[in-house]
């Protein structure tokens, strides 16, 4: 036995939608999917799209239709719209539209094709259904043209679904100067600073200080960033007291 959701997905149909009534119907729920464009209605829209999203969010998704015939120069939907393009169109675009909690979050023109086959199939077919629509003066739907349905319908899906999950944070940046710091040693100790021990012969002193300046040096991290370079600068003017505090209480010579 069918569940209630998946009766009711299979039953929903698109409102149909006109100026007076559009901006309420896009806040009604906190879900609202829109196709707009000539001639759209409640038969002209995907169904699919209406299936899947009936049976995801049962009666917190609606759906819309709105001709937008008599627009097709007039830039009234964009007060809507106009926020989810980057360059703002003179008038909106057919297709569907994603509207969350009142707000657009997200535009598909309803149409993919993956092959010049496909898009002479697909415009042949919607041609046929345009000219049979107008000639008949009723909409056909446009589960009528075959596999456009289908295969435009799980593009729309798959687009909105992608669409509604938050966005994700960014990482922070890495402040590079604060986990060095973290990691050098605290140690006032110049042994230690060098990693070496007080029984080190002068030989071994000047062989640790030389390996620590030379990786410290400025002209080694000259390429790196700019917090990193200060790292190392503190990193070698800290080993080079080490040593000197070394060579003073030993009373020996750098050779």
């Amino acid at each position: 036995m069918a569940s209630p959701l998946a009766t009711m997905a299979r039953e929903r149909r698109a409102d149909q939608l006109s100026q007076a009534t559009f901006a309420a119907f896009v806040a009604s729920r906190p879900l609202v999917i829109v196709h707009l464009g000539p001639g759209s209605s409640a038969g002209s829209f995907l169904s699919g799209v209406i299936q899947h999203f009936s049976a995801e969010h049962g009666g917190k998704v609606g759906f819309g239709s709105l001709d937008t015939f008599t627009l097709l120069y007039d830039p009234w939907a964009l007060k809507y719209v106009g926020s989810i393009f980057t360059v703002t169109p003179q008038t909106a675009p057919a297709g569907y539209y994603l509207f969350l909690d009142g707000k657009a979050r997200a535009f598909h023109p309803g149409l993919v094709s993956s092959s010049s086959n496909e898009i002479k199939a697909d415009l042949l077919a919607l041609g046929v259904a345009g000219l049979l629509s107008l000639a008949f003066q009723s909409p056909i739907p446009l589960a009528a043209t075959g596999g456009i349905s289908q295969r435009h319908a799980k593009a729309v899906i798959a687009y909105f679904e992608g669409a509604m999950k938050p966005p994700v944070a960014p990482n922070p940046p890495i402040d590079w100067g604060a986990f060095l710091a973290a990691a050098a040693p605290k140690e006032d100790d110049p042994y230690k600073r060098l990693g070496i021990t007080a029984t080190a012969t002068d030989e071994e002193v000047e062989q640790a200080y030389k390996a620590h300046a030379k990786l410290t040096h400025p002209d080694q991290v000259a390429h790196l960033a700019p917090e990193i370079q200060r790292f190392a600068n503190d990193q070698f003017v800290a080993v080079k007291a080490a040593y000197d505090k070394i060579r003073a209480t030993r009373r020996f010579k750098f050779r």
